[in-house]
């Protein structure tokens, strides 16, 4: 039987979550477990779910890869990973959880490392809809400084995206690069 990450999500209040988040991720939940609660609860109150393709797969993160967590949330699609962290939550909603995951990881620790993935970037929507942006920008004004098209640029991070070391290393940096800051607004 195929399920949503709305389907299971509403299985669910943030109080049947909470101790398996704390354990989870201690340091993430301790200093931000309102946001935690306040992102769960805006995710519960989502009507208009988009339907999507892709599906939630949690997968072990290799000891050597320098995270301190174990495990890994992607999208597949067309049998090949994809970050998610960046897409709408809505889309979030509408995903589909992959069955192998279903039977590695109980509901509520599907639900865990879901919520940690998707607010990698902010505890609310509009935080990750400006992380987007900004990257979009910074894209932008990158490809523009280095007198490179877009297109160029574009073939380059698909280039390094190939290079899992490197987009582990990169994505590494940056997540330390936001813990590090005082905002509340992200981890």
């Amino acid at each position: 039987m195929e399920i949503t990450f709305y389907e299971l999500l509403d299985a669910y209040e943030f109080n049947d979550i909470e101790l398996t988040l704390s354990q989870l991720y201690p340091d993430h939940f301790s200093r931000n477990v309102i946001g935690y609660e306040e992102a769960f609860e805006d995710l519960k109150g989502m009507d208009d779910v988009i339907e999507s393709d892709i599906t939630i797969h949690i997968k072990a993160i290799p000891e050597d890869s320098g995270y301190n967590k174990q495990k890994m949330v992607v999208g597949r699609s067309d049998n090949e990973d994809v970050n998610i962290s960046l897409n709408p939550w809505r889309e979030w909603l509408g995903m589909k959880i992959d069955p192998l995951t279903r039977e590695e990881c109980t509901g509520k620790e599907i639900i865990c490392h879901c919520l940690w993935e998707m607010t990698f970037y902010g505890y609310n929507e509009e935080s990750v809809k400006r992380a987007v942006d900004g990257i979009v920008e910074g894209f932008f004004e990158l490809s523009t400084s280095k007198g490179e098209s877009a297109e160029a640029m574009l073939e380059e991070i698909s280039d390094l995206e190939n290079e899992n070391e490197s987009k582990n290393i990169l994505r590494k940096m940056f997540k330390d690069e936001i813990e590090s800051s005082s905002s509340s607004d992200v981890h």
